[in-house]
């Protein structure tokens, strides 16, 4: 009997997402080009030059599914991919929560201008309401402009009443949180925390789900690709954190974030790391800050490579039980994410179910006789 092909580390087309709001950044700081999604599976090459607000760097979401870029499995999309591969994809404890649903969404957010008041529900609500998850989420500040600011939750205890007449009379930012982002801040942005930014560069992680309500847009109209317009302030009143902001508890073990959606940590890379995904018995998502990495998965005859340059983003299938990180620059700097959730899932949850969610150039070798990299 022929043995299955294995698995290998993922890379992904890019879907940018052109919102007046957004800037040039990602393209001039990364040198990325884009696709763009008609919302029905069909990717179609974005024209450069314009403004791009938003990159999905990993969504399986329905209406953003991203497509593996090369490869054997070059042109699948991640929905196609986990129907046929399940938990070799996400690992056994993730598939037995999430089902076929990829639990995470990655993005990088061009904030050039003002992005809409926004906040999402937890997983109780949006599966009680909606069917889907909730969207707890992670905002990383890779750049910022001297004037830059991020808007999280109230300066003051506040009501539904006032928040309702504020948003209506343009005094919204009145009561709003006002805190000045540097690059390598983190921010954990829990559900219910009203939320907004402008003059940075965000990596954000999230669960998967596509329920983002818009408060309030500064007198801007919004197009309907950007936001549902049943997904408004009238339908997030209730779940809405009404209390003054206070700043998320630093996670353990100098971690970005743990949290039970996802624990994130930033890695300086100066030398090749191990990594066993059995430890954790799962999958893990690779973003790439700065410098230039490698991810080497051992196979017959040698090591096979797959290069992360800044600004891209790798998803490493639970499959590949053993792997290593390798710096190919001084200064690289990547953020790992990894889903460690053990609960039962909810009632909501149905596992079986389709998915519907609308350098300096140091080279290192590895020497197999010793089992590890080394400089050449």
């Amino acid at each position: 009997m022929e043995e299955p092909r294995k698995l290998y580390p993922f890379k992904f087309l890019p879907i940018g997402e052109s919102f007046a709001w957004g800037g040039r950044k990602l393209e001039k700081n990364y040198g990325k080009s884009f696709v763009t999604s008609d919302g029905k599976g069909r990717l179609s090459k974005l024209e450069k030059g314009g403004p791009v607000a938003e990159s999905h760097e990993i969504a399986d979401l329905g209406y953003r599914d991203s497509q593996i870029l090369d490869g054997w499995l070059a042109g699948n999309t991640l929905s196609e991919v986990m129907d046929m591969y399940l938990d070799r994809i996400v690992g056994e404890k993730a598939f037995a929560y999430y089902g076929r649903q990829f639990p995470l969404s990655i993005k990088l957010i061009d904030a050039e201008g003002r992005t809409p008041l926004m906040v999402h529900p937890d997983d109780e609500t949006a599966g009680q309401r909606y069917d889907f998850l909730g969207k707890a989420k992670m905002w990383y500040v890779l750049d910022a402009r001297p004037d830059a600011s991020l808007w999280l939750g109230f300066r003051r205890d506040t009501g539904a009443d006032e928040l309702y007449r504020a948003c209506q009379d343009g005094g919204v930012e009145g009561l709003l949180n006002e805190v000045k982002p540097w690059p390598g801040d983190c921010f954990h942005i829990q559900p219910g925390t009203v939320h907004a930014a402008e003059g940075v560069v965000l990596l954000e992680v999230s669960e998967a789900s596509p329920l983002d309500f818009c408060l309030h847009a500064w007198g801007e109209e919004l197009p309907e690709e950007e936001f549902d317009s049943a997904l408004g302030l009238v339908e997030a009143l209730d779940f809405i954190d009404f209390k003054a902001w206070k700043p998320s508890d630093a996670a353990p073990d100098g971690k970005l974030v743990k949290s039970p959606e996802f624990t994130a940590t930033r890695m300086d890379l100066k030398d090749p790391v191990h990594i066993v995904a059995g430890e954790n018995g799962g999958f893990a998502v690779y973003f790439c800050a700065s410098g230039e990495a490698s991810v080497q998965v051992p196979a017959a005859g040698g090591m096979e490579s797959t290069i992360l340059q800044a600004g891209e983003t790798v998803l490493v299938p639970a499959e590949i039980e053993d792997f290593y990180l390798v710096p190919r620059q001084s200064g690289t700097v990547l953020v790992e994410v990894l889903v460690e959730r053990e609960e039962e899932p909810d009632a909501y949850i149905d596992p079986s179910a389709e998915p519907e969610l609308p350098g300096e150039g140091e080279e290192y070798k590895f020497n197999s006789v010793y089992g590890r990299f080394s400089k050449n």
